[in-house]
């Protein structure tokens, strides 16, 4: 399938987590922007935040799917967290005040909630200050806008 066709079905899974959920799914432009506004407030505040990325390929075939599992992850998150693309076919989950463990506790937390229905979705965790790959987020940006 064509970028331009995928990017529509995505957005169609923003409307219908708008309607369905708590929560709406950023874009990566805007999402990146809250990551970097995010690494700012924690280099004030001297907090922690992480970044729980869900690789989305092997629903590729499956948008259903696709939309099932985003509607779950949502219903999991707090009012202060925010969802948005991470990258092509990967969601980025951002967990304001939370350190490694507690991202920890995040994932084990969608775990439990899917239950042995889980699908096989690689999941990257992210902390900051710690993580030196979130320390580059200006430059990823600058590379994908």
């Amino acid at each position: 399938m064509q970028l331009p066709k995928l990017a529509a079905k995505f957005r169609h899974f923003g409307d219908f987590l708008k309607n369905g959920s708590r929560q709406e799914i950023h874009s990566e432009k805007d999402f990146f922007q809250i990551l970097e506004r995010e690494r700012e407030r924690a280099n004030r505040n001297n907090q922690p935040f992480s970044l729980v990325v869900f690789d989305l390929r092997f629903f590729h075939p499956f948008p259903s799917a696709t939309k099932n599992f985003i509607k779950k992850i949502t219903f999991r998150m707090r009012k202060i967290d925010e969802i948005g693309w991470y990258k092509q076919r990967q969601i980025g989950i951002l967990l304001p005040y939370t350190d490694l463990q507690g991202a920890g506790k995040f994932v084990e937390s969608l775990k439990n909630l899917f239950g042995f229905k889980m699908p096989i979705v690689n999941c990257t965790v992210f902390t900051y200050p710690d993580d030196s790959r979130i320390k580059n987020m200006n430059e990823e940006l600058k590379r994908t806008a």
